[in-house]
């Protein structure tokens, strides 16, 4: 492994100007398979609607268009590779509140994984570094002899690792002062954490600060969405006494970019090309679409993630369709629920307990006053099992969960923007 790290992080140690070219390069050599194994492209290139090849990135742009996620909802079986079948699968829901379920290979993981080691080899920290997760504990949360044997497995992976695994589900005061106590009691290397959880667990922790230093942590890193307020990576930064770093990517993609010590977000360009494309809502701000350059048994071809980026001056796009350095993500913050007793709960809960029912196409939260409902769309209201496997994971999480109204809408609820949050609270 150390000799394929040491490989990748000497890639991404400079920018070489040939960088489209390069890409231009991974992407032919990926497009060969993807039409003759992918059903879909395959009958489009018969069809003559895309070529057998690329000659620049910004063909590529030309001639072919986006990829939503309604359309991969829609198109699944036949825009994956037959080449072999799923060993897996990237279940999401996440902040875009449209759960998809992508079939993938496990050498996916395999690279990416490399991409994820570089970056934080960035902050000094190695792939035996000791680490505190501030996050989900879904493995915990499993019934039966099944879900037992899997939580066990997970609890001795993370000790083999070198992982403590502090639950990021409820974000009270309390369970985020209790995670401070752990964390000096672990003297991990770094923590890494739902990016909300890590906000409320550096207001919690004010009085620590002194003593966090102590443990001389090399990074916080933010992942899953963004921090909840401009000042919440000073704050964390001011109370851990360390860096503040983040990640940008996804349950479909892996890990995109991530956020570089001199103040920006680098992309991994050798597995992603990243396009921006102007935005029709905020000005100065830019869609991205996503295309991988590696063997993925669901290919990303100019996929739509749903998230938009801006620049700084010395970062501004280029004309060869392929960006490699952006200064932030827009918008992305999930946020939580509060219920009577006082728990916080992070909206990613609800992200999980969904995520296994293919019939809901979209869903919401919404809270008013102590009402929770779960809102979502789909062409018939889900069976009784599905909503029954639902809930049960939403009591294992809180028991007041027990009474959240899951109800089938014709419509979700949009911002002025026109977008669809994960998140109502009023």
């Amino acid at each position: 492994m150390r000799e394929k790290l040491a490989e990748r992080i000497s890639v991404y140690s400079h920018t070489p100007p040939d960088i489209p070219s390069i890409q231009l390069g991974l992407l032919n050599a990926n497009w060969t398979g993807i039409v003759r194994s992918v059903p879909y492209w395959k009958r489009m290139y018969e069809d003559k609607r895309v070529p057998k090849e690329f000659f620049s990135l910004d063909e590529y742009a030309h001639a072919i268009s986006p990829t939503s996620r309604s359309m991969v909802q829609q198109r699944m079986a036949e825009m994956m590779s037959a080449e072999s079948p799923a060993q897996w699968y990237r279940i999401s829901g996440g902040s875009t509140a449209e759960p998809i379920r992508i079939p993938a290979w496990k050498s996916e993981v395999e690279h990416t994984l490399f991409d994820m080691w570089t970056a934080r080899s960035w902050y000094g920290i190695e792939p035996d570094a000791r680490i505190f997760l501030l996050w989900g504990h879904s493995h915990l949360l499993g019934k039966g002899i099944k879900g037992w044997i899997n939580g066990r497995k997970r609890v001795l992976n993370d000790y083999l690792l070198g992982y403590m695994r502090f639950s990021a589900y409820d974000l009270c005061q309390e369970n985020m002062k209790e995670a401070g106590r752990e964390l000096l009691r672990f003297r991990p290397d770094c923590i890494i954490g739902y990016s909300v959880a890590l906000d409320l667990f550096a207001q919690a922790n004010e009085h620590l600060s002194g003593a966090f230093s102590s443990l001389c942590l090399k990074a916080a890193v933010g992942a899953a969405e963004n921090f909840p307020f401009a000042n919440s990576r000073a704050r964390l930064q001011s109370v851990l006494s360390c860096p503040v770093s983040m990640e940008y990517g996804s349950i479909e993609t892996g890990l995109i970019a991530h956020y570089h010590p001199d103040g920006y977000y680098k992309v991994f360009w050798k597995s992603y090309l990243v396009e921006a494309v102007p935005s029709t809502v905020l000005p100065n701000a830019f869609r991205i679409l996503v295309t991988s350059l590696y063997p993925r048994c669901f290919p990303l071809i100019r996929y739509e993630l749903g998230d938009e980026i801006d620049y700084s001056n010395n970062h501004s796009p280029n004309k060869q369709g392929s960006i490699i350095f952006f200064q932030n993500v827009l918008g992305r913050c999930n946020g939580y629920v509060v219920l009577p007793g006082g728990a916080l709960i992070h909206s990613l809960v609800f992200s999980i307990a969904i995520k296994s029912t293919s019939e809901i196409r979209a869903y919401q939260v919404i809270q008013e006053g102590d009402e929770i409902k779960l809102n979502y769309l789909s062409d018939t209201v889900i069976g009784k099992g599905a909503e029954a496997e639902i809930r049960s994971f939403l009591q294992a999480v809180n028991g007041e969960l027990a009474s959240v109204n899951i109800r089938r809408v014709e419509s979700l609820e949009r911002t002025i923007a026109g977008k669809t949050s994960l998140l109502i609270r009023r």
